[in-house]
């Protein structure tokens, strides 16, 4: 009897947790100067970071729980970061304050001599903040001025992430901070191609895709928490309703598809 109420009780918990502990665990450990930045009468770009991956299982770990947690905020703090050595010549890119964004970016950028401004999101990702307007001109434009990027490089130029542009008036920054703003590769895996073609893209770097990869993970962000909230409930109807999940789980991957092929 007490069984299936422990079971849906502890799991539960131990979403929580991870949760907790998904948003917790950066401080001061994957990036130097961690903590948090939200107090109003601190700078948080006065100085440079260093961005610092955690170890392998940590990070496959972590990876994990920021996929499940997906649609949910998991804010990174904000902030001016270095890749490599980085002079004044040095290409300027900017995204928002999203863990996993963070992550995917830093990754795609090894080895490449770069700054990277972390500007405010929300806590989302790209694509979604910048459409609900979090992420958006003024957020660009508080990261340039604060930041003093303008002491760090000759150039002015910044390089804003194509799927930004649903909410970011690019003219507006260029107006305020007199530096000129282009649109990155679709995909930040693509940069170093885009780099190598100075900063110009070709067909194959405007593309948005939906591939298998990215198909999984809109399945797990998109439904894990609906999908266990109806398996508590059919826990205590019948255990073998539940392979109705399948095209529960499915049909919701779908949705989030149509979603990506209409904002395109």
């Amino acid at each position: 009897g007490l069984t299936k109420p422990l079971v849906a009780g502890v799991t539960t918990v131990a979403i929580v947790f991870s949760y907790y502990y998904l948003l917790r665990s950066k401080n001061g450990k994957l990036f130097s100067g961690g903590g948090e930045n939200a107090g109003l009468l601190q700078n948080p770009f006065e100085k440079i970071k260093t961005y610092r991956p955690a170890i392998a299982p940590l990070r496959v770990f972590r990876y994990v729980l920021m996929t499940i947690f997906r649609l949910f905020p998991n804010p990174a703090p904000l902030g001016i970061y270095k890749f490599g050595n980085p002079d004044e010549n040095s290409p300027v890119f900017v995204t928002s304050n999203y863990t996993l964004t963070l992550g995917r970016v830093a990754k795609a950028l090894k080895n490449i001599d770069c700054y990277i401004l972390v500007a405010e999101g929300k806590g989302i990702n790209v694509w979604c903040s910048a459409g609900a307007g979090h992420f958006n001109a003024q957020s660009v434009i508080d990261a340039v001025r604060l930041s003093g990027i303008e002491n760090m490089v000759t150039h002015r130029r910044i390089i804003l992430p194509q799927f930004s542009a649903v909410g970011i008036c690019k003219y507006e920054v260029e107006k305020k901070t007199r530096w000129k703003c282009v649109f990155g590769p679709a995909y930040i895996e693509d940069v170093r191609e885009y780099i190598r073609n100075n900063f110009e893209k070709t067909g194959k770097l405007r593309k948005a895709k939906f591939d298998f990869r990215q198909r999984i993970e809109m399945a797990i962000g998109c439904s894990f928490l609906s999908s266990f909230a109806i398996t508590c409930i059919m826990i205590f109807i019948d255990a073998g309703a539940l392979i109705y999940l399948i095209p529960s789980i499915y049909f919701q991957a779908e949705i989030g598809r149509a979603s990506c092929r209409e904002r395109v």
